[in-house]
């Protein structure tokens, strides 16, 4: 509940612990810099929701879940972690200005981690491992989508992302599940 954060720079080999930084906001916008964390834990930036710009590099662990849920004024997260980023990580973010999203070297996203993200317009996947179920559902602002990965798009990742125009995959894409864009009516 630290009410005047705005800009935060961690640089840590060790652990981010539970809820560590929840509920801490300001009135202006924030940018969140975090990098050679070894983890980052369940809630740990939960309810932040001036964050406006995200950066993590190098996370090695995992990014626990609900980590960033409800960070409501998200708009750039980048994110290279080669971990997993788990469950509801982002769930209910970004709800304001469209916002852009990258993710690259995650072993697995796990099931609705960036679910209701009801800004985010332009998303780029480059994973080792799986997309979980449900993982993007209902990000009814997504246009855009390019996934390069090499393991499995989870039942139901992108359903009703009702705004989702094209999809890119690149050549390795695995399996895609059933429901997968489920109501992506304007997919081409």
């Amino acid at each position: 509940n630290c009410s005047s954060l705005e800009n935060v720079t961690i640089k840590n080999n060790g652990t981010i612990g539970v809820s560590a930084f929840e509920s801490s906001s300001t009135e202006n916008p924030a940018t969140y810099v975090i990098s050679n964390v070894g983890l980052i834990d369940e809630s740990a930036f939960a309810n932040c929701s001036a964050i406006k710009t995200l950066l993590v590099d190098t996370c090695v662990g995992n990014i626990g879940q609900y980590a960033f849920q409800n960070c409501s004024s998200l708009e750039n997260v980048t994110i290279k972690n080669n971990g997993t980023i788990g469950v509801g990580v982002f769930e209910s973010s970004s709800k304001g200005n469209p916002a852009t999203y990258v993710i690259s070297n995650v072993g697995l996203i796990g099931g609705s981690a960036f679910a209701n993200c009801s800004a985010m317009k332009n998303c780029t996947i480059k994973n080792k491992g799986s997309i979980g179920k449900s993982a993007f559902a209902n990000c009814t602002a997504l246009e855009n989508c390019t996934i390069k990965n090499n393991g499995l798009i989870g039942e139901s990742a992108f359903a009703n992302c009702t705004k989702l125009q094209k999809v890119r995959f690149g050549n390795q894409v695995g399996n895609i599940n059933r429901r997968a864009f489920y109501n992506c009516v304007l997919l081409d």
